[in-house]
């Protein structure tokens, strides 16, 4: 789609959400970047040009936020991304939304918890299993931290092996299925055949609902352009005020867009007007 489609379809969006009308009365002041698949390719390099893009639209006024299903475990293993991260907001919204975690002292704060209860739960009907805290990964056996690892390419010595227990953000489950919970939703991950249990009030749209909530200056859902490519990037894609899915998006994430780019993300950005 050549660009000046891109914008025409942008102002019919605005139009029909209430957010503006045709010209400079609407105003998207936040960019939320999704990484795998999105920013970063299937190796894990960051795609061209897209930290000039956003170095771009922050000098344009709009500030960037790192969105990901990575735990900060995960994203803290990640490398030669620090051109877009110095580009982006200090705190980076990890578990798909529901951790934030501050890159200037490495410290982590929940926005949304499993229930209380559901760890033991667990490990009352599984053997098997990984425990994403905000800060930390407890895998109950060996053979759990080696497939999770393998599975999210980490160095095993990123996580812990012990008794998991207490508050937590995420629990993976290999092998036995998992109990029903209330509060809980189960994503069967067939790639490494695993179920990932998450909180059901969670997400990246609820996850950036809430952070921004507690930020100065009146931002909301609707003054964000959201960038994304996978099932877990739809609630946000569809609830901002522009979303945008890349060209190698799903089925789901193109079809709750508004937006389904065909150029690269970095030529996007490198002209789109907010």
């Amino acid at each position: 789609m050549e660009m000046f489609s891109l914008l025409a379809r942008f102002r019919e969006v605005a139009i029909e959400q209430g957010l503006g009308t045709i010209g400079d009365e609407m105003r998207l002041r936040i960019v939320a970047l999704d990484l795998d698949g999105t920013v970063l390719d299937a190796s894990g390099r960051l795609i061209d040009n897209v930290a000039d893009g956003v170095r771009r639209l922050r000098g344009l006024g709009m500030a960037a936020v790192v969105l990901t299903g990575r735990s900060a475990i995960a994203f803290r293993a990640l490398t030669d991304v620090g051109d877009l991260l110095s580009q982006c907001e200090p705190e980076v919204l990890v578990d798909d939304g529901d951790t934030v975690f501050d890159r200037r002292t490495a410290e982590c704060r929940a926005l949304t918890l499993l229930p209380a209860g559901t760890v033991e739960a667990v490990g009352a009907r599984a053997s098997d299993f990984v425990v994403g805290q905000p800060d930390r990964l407890i895998a109950s056996s060996r053979l759990a931290l080696r497939a999770y690892a393998l599975a999210h390419r980490l160095s095993p010595s990123r996580i812990d092996i012990g008794t998991p227990d207490g508050a937590a953000s995420r629990i993976t489950v290999f092998g036995s299925p998992p109990p029903a919970v209330n509060g809980v939703t189960a994503e069967t991950i067939r790639s490494f055949s695993a179920v990932v249990l998450r909180p059901t009030d969670g997400g990246k749209s609820a996850g950036l609902a809430r952070w921004l909530d507690a930020r100065p200056g009146g931002v909301r859902l609707t003054d964000v352009m959201a960038i994304g490519d996978a099932d877990n990037d739809v609630s946000l894609l569809s609830a901002s005020g522009l979303g945008v899915a890349v060209t190698t998006g799903s089925p789901r994430a193109v079809a709750a867009a508004d937006l389904h780019l065909a150029e690269p993300l970095g030529r996007f950005l490198a002209s789109f007007q907010p």
